[in-house]
């Protein structure tokens, strides 16, 4: 049985923003109604065609207006109170058709479609078996390539239409740049599966504007790079492996199997969509600058305010190093339900840093060292969500002890378990799109010769992977602690032989197309001597991007084997 993607997509909607419980009225009925005086006249009709009726009905046309649009936003407040932001958008969309400049009208349709799009957006990363029936034998597969992209299609159709929403909701809060703005409710929830994590109590202003902005623009930049992709390959193999690391714990190792088989079935699978493949890179990174940007604007604005705090959806203080400190209201326990205001430090470092990556995005050859790029970036996004609790809804395991850490604690921890041996060139990437592909090895057939395809890799390990060919940590990535490592030369006898790095290493050694990542990679040549010193790095060839690589996962790799 084939399913539209308009047809998945109402599933979804009804699932993680529709109905929970019995379905609601159209209208909340304890809301006394301009339009009650011609309900009649109205019945079946459009919200936009009773306040026709109204206006001709010989209310003046000013004042009936006004009391529509309050009447209407009053309505969209109701629905977003009881979980319920796609009946809200549409109050707030009708009021904008009223009044189109109208703020209250604004940030509540952008807010609406931020928590419905985030909501949809949680349900399909928790729900990875979305294709069961595929491999149940349910109705009729037709050819297996046809039915293969057919799944390519829909997948990334999935993607851009998330990413659609998200989109939508920006339109809507760009819009907003008064410094004096003010929006007031009861509380907006925000759920994951059955249950909100986050109600959003008080006052929003400005800064959270920006800061609404700031998450939405992550998610946007996420998006817009999986949407990005072509996923033309073997998407049936792909769903049954994903069901099976579901049985037993998804790791990194694990999908990187995965992905040398779709890899190796169609040279289409992780390149550019033909399509839009480069628009929608091209709007990720500026979704990646607005990400950071517009997170320190909504620290200037709140640092000049100086709230006190009743009230407001998001104030700051400072603690005693100096440190910024955001005190957002609330987080809401999955477990127990419980409500508390939830805090997120941002020490001055991290901002700092922030603002230096932002600069460095816009030059090209400027190459920054991962503890002030990658780490910065992930350290904050990663540190917000777990403060928030709902990193443990990810369907990846992260092999990182992250419970109760600050976004400058993740970014302090991934420095020190992630080397500086190895720096990425932003600008020079955004000059020249690439896909995901360009990240992973090369393929090449098994010594075996049964017609497989794995990635293009030697290890240090000889007496490890001399059965196999394959060692025996990480899913037969790594050679376990027990192994005795031998340096040596790589592939040797083939275009891609690489000498002797005086560096042994449990991970293996590879081979990329472009060991340039798209021009994004830069390598310490002499990361022992140099400790990361930007000015020491340099565009690698295969030899430094295997030895920069190694370098920079020494130290997580002691926790790894």
């Amino acid at each position: 049985m084939r399913l539209s993607r308009t047809t998945t997509a109402l599933v979804c909607l009804i699932i993680s923003v529709g109905c929970r419980g019995e379905c609601p009225p159209p209208f909340n009925p304890d809301l006394s109604s301009p339009l009650d005086d011609v309900q009649d006249a109205a019945a079946g009709t459009e919200v936009a065609t009773a306040l026709e009726l109204v206006l001709d009905n010989g209310q003046g046309e000013t004042d009936a207006a006004k009391a529509d649009v309050d009447w209407l936003l009053e309505e969209g407040r109701f629905w977003l109170v009881n979980a319920e932001p796609g009946f809200a958008f549409k109050f707030f969309k009708q009021a904008l058709d009223v009044d189109p400049n109208n703020q209250d009208a604004l940030f509540g349709a952008g807010l609406s479609e931020y928590v419905r799009s985030l909501e949809l957006f949680a349900m399909v990363i928790t729900l990875p078996g979305q294709f069961a029936g595929y491999l149940a034998g349910e109705g009729t597969r037709g050819e297996p390539e046809s039915e293969n992209d057919y799944l390519a299609e829909e997948l990334r159709g999935i993607f851009k239409d998330l990413r659609a929403g998200f989109a939508v909701a920006d339109g809507y809060l760009v819009q907003l740049d008064d410094p004096g703005f003010s929006w007031t409710i009861e509380g907006v929830p925000i759920y994951v599966l059955t249950r909100p994590v986050v109600v959003m109590r008080g006052r929003f202003d400005l800064a959270d504007v920006y800061l609404i902005r700031s998450m939405n623009s992550f998610l946007l930049w996420s998006l817009d790079l999986l949407a990005a992709q072509d996923y033309h390959t073997d998407m049936l193999t792909a769903v049954y492996g994903a069901m099976e690391m579901e049985k037993g714990g998804v790791d990194i190792w694990a999908v990187l199997s995965i992905v040398s088989e779709l890899m190796a079935y169609d040279s289409r699978f992780f390149t550019l969509h033909s399509e839009d493949g480069l628009a929608l890179f091209e709007d990720g990174a500026q979704r990646m600058r607005d990400t950071g940007d517009l997170l320190l604007k909504a620290v200037e604005l709140l640092s000049y305010w100086e709230e006190e705090g009743d009230g407001e959806v998001t104030t700051l203080k400072y603690n005693t190093k100096g440190d910024a400190v955001l005190w957002l209201s609330n987080r809401s326990d999955f477990d127990t339900g419980e409500e508390g205001p939830v805090d997120i430090v941002l020490p001055n470092e991290l901002l700092d840093a922030t603002e230096n990556l932002l600069d460095a995005m816009d030059e090209p050859g400027q190459a920054v060292p991962f503890s002030l790029g990658p780490a910065v970036q992930l350290g904050t996004m990663f540190g917000i969500l777990n403060r928030f609790g709902v990193l443990r809804f990810v369907p990846i395991e992260i092999p990182l002890p992250l419970d109760g850490l600050q976004p400058g604690e993740v970014t302090v921890l991934l420095s020190g378990f992630f080397a500086d041996s190895i720096a990425f060139d932003y600008g020079s990437f955004f000059a020249k799109p690439v896909g995901l592909r360009s990240f992973f090895p090369l393929l090449r057939k098994t010594p075996e010769g049964d017609g497989a395809d794995v990635f293009w890799m030697e290890w240090e390990c000889l007496e490890e992977t001399a059965d196999t060919g394959f060692p025996l940590k990480g899913a037969g990535f790594l050679c376990s602690a027990a192994a005795e490592l031998s340096d040596g030369p790589h592939h040797v006898g083939t275009t891609y032989e690489m000498e002797a790095d005086n560096y042994p290493s449990p991970v293996p050694y590879m081979v990329w197309e472009d060991p340039t990542w798209g021009m994004l990679l830069a390598v310490d040549e002499d990361f022992l001597e140099h400790q990361g010193d930007p000015a020491s790095f340099v565009v690698p060839d295969l030899f430094l991007t295997n030895l920069g690589v190694h370098q920079w996962l020494g130290p997580v790799l002691k926790l790894l084997r």
